[in-house]
């Protein structure tokens, strides 16, 4: 069964989340522009750093756990440790653009199964 959460809470953070990750998308885009520009990767760390402190807060542990997998591929291709750069950006950029819906599935059941994610969290590992 999936963690019950205060939907009150999300209703409060939401936009904010989503407009951090608008950010995000928009400096992850910046760096695939120019790969030189690890500057544009950092920003983008940052606002998933943000998201992922926000949905720790209100205790949406299944969101948060797929923010806090996002950060560290993140900071693995900054550390240049990933196979393909590539690939780790095509991931970041679903996971980023899938979120959103994620927690619009939670204001409609208030229930945090992030079981929905499993294929999202594994390409990200």
């Amino acid at each position: 069964m999936g963690n019950h959460h205060d939907s009150i809470a999300l209703d409060w953070v939401r936009g904010e989340i989503q407009d951090t990750l608008t950010q995000g998308q928009h400096a992850l885009e910046a760096y695939v522009e120019n790969r030189d520009d690890t500057a544009r990767l950092r920003f983008c760390l940052n606002y998933l750093h943000q998201v992922h402190g926000t949905l720790q807060m209100v205790e949406l542990y299944g969101a948060a756990l797929l923010t806090e997998e996002m950060e560290k591929l993140t900071q693995a291709v900054l550390n240049e440790t990933v196979a393909n750069t590539d690939e780790a950006v095509e991931v970041l950029m679903q996971a980023i653009l899938q979120l959103p819906q994620y927690l619009e599935h939670l204001a409609s059941s208030q229930d945090d199964f992030p079981m929905v994610l499993l294929p999202l969290l594994n390409d990200l590992r």
